[in-house]
């Protein structure tokens, strides 16, 4: 097991006054003109999309202002800022959002600072950016303020991995954000500074920051169900689910003082109707795409035999162009001749921008080729598996369940470190705890051995391991998923039999089992339990030093 996210946080006492108003000004980028940076596609809707879902959560239309586009000038972006903080009376409080592209760029002193790029950014003319001090310091003029900046200060070190994502950041020489350098008043939420980049996602159709931080604020982080969400739920809440649902992203919140109040959230009433919907929308299998980095057509045999032997598992299908994958497989050659050639296939995770693994077949020639392909499917198949039971766990959920969890876990270990965790349900219930590893396989942590049936009072604590076993982080390094459910009567656990679960201490599931199990598992907490009869609740951990980038290919022929 592992960590969950290194984030900068701070814990936030918060108090909601009846009489405390949010202003707003939400500011969203997408082009800056410039052949050199690629556009966004979705930073100006998500503005739109922040502003809507506050103003759904009873913000006022008229306290909130939408700064898109040409209209987000750096003149336009201070002079609405100031507008803004000037309106602010004692309690009120500031909220600045951005989404659109980072990076450093000269302060006024002519120092490098990290830095947000309005739409009339021009280098060429000696136009700046604005600085994320400068930002901070007009927005905490006249009282507390947060800053929500859904852009990147790193540049991908290989943005073709990212593919079909977008990078939110220009890049630019390292510069280090100090807190003591903000105002007092002033809180940053940030998509970084991390060794990753900020993205925008094609299957998210959103910043990865915003969309889960927009989730959030519907009530999922209302970790206590007080109707109100606190900057430190948010960025927990948000990071949780980006290492979750493998987007290799970080979430930090900065400053953090002086923070009084919290966000509203959904009302826990308004998410208790007895609908039955799914855990998700749009397909349950992993969406897995193809590409061919050469025209030889012993390279696109590979493909094609690629595309037949993977697909024909019950968990993968097949991504069409429109499609955005959970998982490419590229597929190339070096040291091509007429008479044989070395194949080359790697699996990628769009989401983390990093190879899972990396193959080489070499000297294939016309006899070998059929065996060449069988080895490298044979190879990348446990890889997908893992991958699609990753997809199947990340997608049990029930957002608009009433019933509260309080899971609680580390956030990082070591391998070889103990893990414990600890869970108290808000109701009477029957609970199940999975845990996902980093090989992929699925483990029941309770029920288990140790302990008399699965049912659990209100407000009772459940440790996980009692005192009679001890968990430990074996690796490999990754991301470790730790799922609780709850449910108001017994559920069928994916066909896994609870006198099976009794039998043994932690009951385990093969990784090419993992997602068949899980989809099961989904189908009966659906439709066997209305929404306000089961909830969810997760923790990641991240295990270890995750590898990223790419890998050296492993020679499949060494291995015959």
């Amino acid at each position: 097991m592992g960590r969950l996210l290194p984030l900068l946080l701070l814990a936030v006492a918060i108090v909601t006054p009846a009489s405390a108003r949010w202003r707003a000004v939400f500011i969203g980028v997408n082009d800056l003109g410039s052949a050199e940076i690629a556009s966004l596609k979705y930073a100006e809707s998500d503005a739109s999309l922040v502003r809507d879902t506050l103003g759904r959560l009873g913000v006022a239309s008229a306290s909130m202002s939408l700064l898109v586009g040409a209209a987000a000038t750096r003149e336009g972006i201070l002079r609405g800022v100031t507008d803004r903080a000037s309106e602010t009376a004692p309690g009120d409080q500031l909220l600045v959002y951005f989404s659109g592209h980072g990076g450093t760029a000269p302060d006024a002193d002519g120092e490098r600072a990290l830095a947000i790029f309005p739409w009339d950014w021009d280098p060429s003319d000696g136009r700046p950016a604005i600085s994320v001090v400068e930002l901070a310091t007009r927005a905490a003029d006249a009282g507390e303020a947060l800053i929500v900046l859904d852009c990147g200060f790193v540049a991908s070190s290989d943005p073709s991995s990212y593919a079909p994502h977008r990078v939110k950041s220009v890049g630019g020489p390292s510069a280090v954000l100090r807190g003591e350098s903000l105002p007092a008043n002033a809180t940053l939420i940030l998509s970084e500074p991390s060794p990753h980049a900020a993205l925008e996602s094609a299957t998210l159709r959103g910043g990865v920051l915003t969309r889960h931080l927009v989730r959030a604020l519907t009530g999922t982080a209302d970790a206590d169900g007080n109707g109100s969400v606190t900057p430190y739920e948010l960025v927990t809440h948000a990071a949780a689910r980006m290492r979750e649902n493998a987007y290799a992203q970080e979430a930090s919140l900065v400053g953090d003082r002086g923070m009084r109040r919290a966000f509203p959230a959904a009302v826990p009433g308004a998410r208790s109707a007895p609908a039955r919907r799914p855990p998700m929308k749009g397909p349950s299998e992993l969406m897995l795409r193809i590409e061919q980095t050469s025209s030889d057509p012993r390279v696109a045999r590979l493909a094609q035999v690629l595309a037949s032997e993977l697909s024909g598992e019950s968990h993968v299908r097949l991504a069409s162009e429109d499609q955005p994958p959970d998982g490419v497989v590229i597929v190339g050659a070096t040291n091509v001749t007429a008479h044989a050639i070395d194949l080359l296939a790697r699996y990628v995770n769009p989401n983390a921008g990093a190879d899972s693994i990396a193959l080489r077949f070499s000297e294939a020639t016309e006899h070998t080729l059929d065996a060449a392909a069988a080895a490298i499917a044979s190879r990348l198949s446990p890889t997908i598996a893992e991958a699609a039971a990753r997809k199947a766990i990340a997608t049990l959920d029930n957002p608009h369940s009433p019933l509260r969890l309080g899971l609680e876990a580390p956030r990082r270990l070591r391998i070889g470190d103990t893990l414990t965790l600890t869970l108290t349900p808000s109701s009477d219930c029957y609970l199940i705890l999975l845990n996902l590893s980093t090989d992929g396989s699925l483990n029941v942590l309770y029920p288990n051995g140790f302990v008399q049936g699965n049912e659990v009072k209100a407000g009772e604590t459940v440790t996980v391991p009692g005192p009679a076993w001890e968990m430990r982080a074996y690796g490999p390094p990754g991301i470790e998923i730790v799922k609780a459910i709850v449910t108001t009567s017994p559920v069928d656990l994916g066909g896994i039999d609870l006198a099976a679960l009794m039998a043994k201490d932690v009951y385990s599931v093969a990784a090419g089992d993992s997602p068949e199990t899980l989809r099961r598992l989904a189908e009966s907490l659906t439709i066997d339990f209305p929404t306000h009869e089961w909830a969810i609740d997760v923790a990641t951990i991240v295990v270890g030093d995750i590898p990223t980038g790419r890998k050296d290919p492993l020679e499949l022929n060494a291995l015959e």
